[in-house]
């Protein structure tokens, strides 16, 4: 509010004065240093002290302002901070920088570490691998829960995908587990118990094989379809000594010599279908049985009570593959190890040969007793002991030559 006295500046022009009086409401008079008096508009003066005025003139300096505490760094040749006329910009507070993912280069990809140097051998650079069942309760069979375990018994690190296709056969699959195992070791994968045996027998394992730390050769992936029998579960001869564990173990091959093991599924059907096709003269298929029995025997031996040998029929226990097979064909070849080895004991009088031949469909024990009544008639056949065998194997006892 500008006031009679008052020293004033014009907005608009250089100079001013002092106000001495008011010409109506928006002009008021202002002297100048001449003593002269100029009307001007109320709304173009700036009411001024006298310090101010005086240093708009020159005649009076600004005063400094007291020295500030800087840091070192502003100390160092700063421009801006050594004019202590201008004074410094805030400094802003530097926002947290937001992590970015860097994709990293071919070149810098590391070689996996953490393990020491796998101790190789040349045959385990062949992919072999196992799912082991060991017994919670060896005495109790028909009750125990069983462990299951996955063997590796190779040079290569695997990659596992556990699978059950519980549909018999069909394409639908359900996951079960995945995971890694280390090159020639073994690892506990469940605890199954008795009662859900049954939804181990149609298994799938995939297998990615690879040495982290190494170069090597490459492997295909693979997927196995695995056929395990439930009744082998309860019968104590399937339970056999091992290289990887302590105790009996129940073991199921899954690759051999770097290939998917194939399991055999015998169909009853075929296997009689085979047989009819293939069936031959008994002398043609046995010349060897045929001349025997025209050779007079030899002197029977009496052949002192010992445990009975056992004989396993299983294919799988015959050979290593079956590649090339029909069903007829395995069977014949059954057949021709039951004959081979009755021929080699057949004078042992007292002789007992258990033959495990599997519960199965009964087609492999009703072709045994056939050709044990055809071609060896002084001999006699029972039923295995039930609590070692189950009902899968037939005891036969020599009592004289042929």
């Amino acid at each position: 509010m500008v006031q009679i006295g008052d020293k004033v500046r014009f907005l608009d022009a250089v100079g001013g004065g002092r106000v001495t009086a008011f010409r109506g409401k928006d002009t008021a008079m202002v002297e100048d240093e001449d003593g002269f008096e100029i009307p001007c508009l109320i709304s173009q003066l700036v009411v001024v002290s006298d310090e101010a005025d005086e240093r708009a003139r020159g005649h009076v300096h600004a005063k400094q302002a007291p020295p500030r505490s800087l840091p070192d760094s502003a100390m160092r040749g700063s421009q801006e901070f050594s004019d202590t006329k201008k004074a410094p910009e805030p400094v802003k507070a530097e926002e947290p920088a937001t992590a970015v993912p860097v994709t990293p280069k071919w070149s810098e990809l590391p070689v996996e570490k953490g393990h020491a140097p796998l101790k190789e051998d040349a045959a385990g650079d062949t992919l072999s691998v196992s799912l082991a069942f060991l017994p919670v309760d060896l005495k109790h069979l028909s009750e125990s829960d069983f462990e299951c375990f996955l063997v590796n018994d190779s040079n290569y690190q695997l990659t596992y995908l556990l699978l059950s296709n519980g549909d018999k056969g069909k394409t639908a699959q359900t996951f079960k587990l995945a995971g890694s195992i280390e090159a020639n070791t073994k690892m506990r994968l469940f605890t199954v118990a008795h009662s859900e045996l049954e939804e181990l027998e149609h298994l799938a394992l995939q297998l990615l094989a690879y040495k982290p730390a190494k170069t090597f050769k490459l492997q295909s992936p693979m997927h196995i379809d695995i056929r395990l029998n439930a009744d082998r579960f309860w019968k104590l001869h399937a339970f056999t000594e091992n290289d990887y564990f302590d105790t009996p173990a129940l073991l199921q091959a899954v690759v051999r010599d770097g290939r998917p093991w194939l399991p055999m599924v015998l169909d009853e059907k075929r296997i009689a279908e085979g047989i009819r096709e293939k069936t031959r003269d008994v002398k043609a298929n046995r010349p060897a049985a045929a001349e025997h029995r025209q050779t007079p025997a030899k002197p029977a031996k009496p052949w002192p009570q010992v445990e009975p040998m056992e004989v396993d029929l299983h294919i799988d226990a015959l050979i290593d593959s079956t590649a090339g097979m029909d069903a007829a064909s395995i069977l014949q070849y059954q057949l021709s190890v039951f004959h081979k080895t009755m021929n080699a004991h057949i004078h042992e009088l007292g002789r007992r040969i258990v033959f495990i031949h599997g519960k199965g469909e009964g087609v492999l024990r009703k072709e045994l007793l056939a050709e044990l009544r055809r071609f060896y008639p002084a001999c006699t056949a029972n039923d295995a002991s039930y609590q070692n065998y189950g009902g899968g194997a037939t005891m036969v006892t020599i009592h004289q030559g042929k």
